[in-house]
């Protein structure tokens, strides 16, 4: 597989994500993808991966991806980016990526990721900031 080839599924993604597209998200999975995050040591499938980024977006947290640094061999990737989430209440936070990625006849197959769990929970407190937030004023 060519790097561009490699390229193009894996903008895809992160496309998907940015735009919250589930339906492109179903698209550029494949069915039995395997999804690994360093934060939970646990693996998840297509459809609980979309379900948690779904839940994310309803809680208005907008994401774009920052590249760093790519090295491609056959089908197996591995990508360095930031993720810049800005939840609704304006908090930005900055995630440290480092993606594995194996694509497979135009989808993605498998993914792991690397994330340093002390900025998960950062980003995890700031969405739970905003949510609370958001709750305390509707009740007012």
């Amino acid at each position: 597989m060519s790097e561009q080839a490699f390229n193009t599924v894996i903008e895809r993604f992160l496309k998907a994500i940015e735009t919250c597209n589930e339906a492109a998200l179903h698209e550029v999975y494949s069915d039995d993808i395997v999804i690994w995050h360093s934060f939970t040591n646990a693996t998840m499938a297509k459809d609980a991966s979309i379900a948690r980024l779904a839940g994310l977006w309803r809680d208005g947290v907008q994401i774009r991806y920052v590249f760093d640094d790519q090295l491609v061999v056959g089908n197996r990737g591995v990508r360095r980016h930031r993720v810049e989430a800005t939840t609704r209440g304006g908090r930005r936070i900055v995630l440290h990526v480092a993606m594995f990625a194996t694509v497979e006849d135009g989808q993605i197959r498998r993914l792991d990721e690397y994330v340093d769990s002390k900025e998960v929970e950062a980003f995890g407190a700031a969405v739970a900031a905003d949510l609370e937030a958001g709750s305390a004023s509707r009740g007012s």
